[in-house]
């Protein structure tokens, strides 16, 4: 039962992609920079990260022309960063990068961000570090670990953004009482959440 269970579900998800790989060629296209005539032609499918929805996941395609990165979820958040760093820089803010992506209804493709040898003690990478901690800080981000952000040398780019906008909960028994001005409501709610940053907590108790 379990295996035709995961062979069913791989057959499900995988013609799911092409389906939508169909349906979004002439996007995808744009997302890739060809502007001829040619078909797009798949080298290869490489599965990619956590299963959810019946053993969906991520996935990359690497077209002959290209590479693209397929999630099976809402990649609104992912459009919501990219369209706040253009108004950013249209504002005269220092230059940011962000993945292009293309919006399908629960799912998407995003631009393929390549890892690039980068210094990361450098100047200007740090420099851009710290912007992006800023702009995390600003957004509630959570989850940026060193998975979900690609170094190039224009600095981090971010290419995992569904935890954005996160909200802060706190969960104390009713016997403890946390005060407001507390260390631990502060670390919550500051950028050391995001993970971005290495941070090392040395106590559990929240009081």
């Amino acid at each position: 039962y379990v295996h035709t269970t995961i062979v069913d579900q791989f057959y499900i998800a995988v013609s799911e992609i092409f389906e939508r790989v169909q349906a979004h060629e002439s996007d995808i296209r744009k997302l890739l920079g060809v502007t001829d005539a040619d078909p797009l032609k798949l080298e290869s499918l490489v599965l990619a990260g956590d299963h959810h929805n019946g053993g969906r996941t991520g996935c990359m395609l690497v077209f002959q022309q290209g590479t693209v990165v397929y999630k099976p979820r809402s990649v609104e958040g992912e459009q919501a960063y990219y369209n706040i760093i253009q108004k950013l820089a249209a504002h005269g803010a220092p230059a940011m990068r962000a993945a292009r992506v293309v919006v399908g209804d629960g799912y998407g493709f995003m631009e393929f961000i390549e890892r690039e040898e980068t210094d990361f003690s450098s100047k200007d990478f740090l420099e851009s570090s710290g912007r992006l901690s800023a702009l995390l800080y600003a957004l509630l981000g959570k989850d940026m670990h060193e998975e979900n952000i690609i170094p190039s040398a224009d600095g981090p780019v971010p290419v995992d953004l569904e935890t954005i906008l996160h909200p802060i909960y706190v969960k104390a028994e009713s016997n403890i009482e946390i005060p407001q001005d507390s260390a631990f409501l502060r670390q919550l709610s500051g950028i050391s959440t995001s993970a971005l940053l290495p941070t090392r907590l040395r106590r559990s108790d929240p009081s």
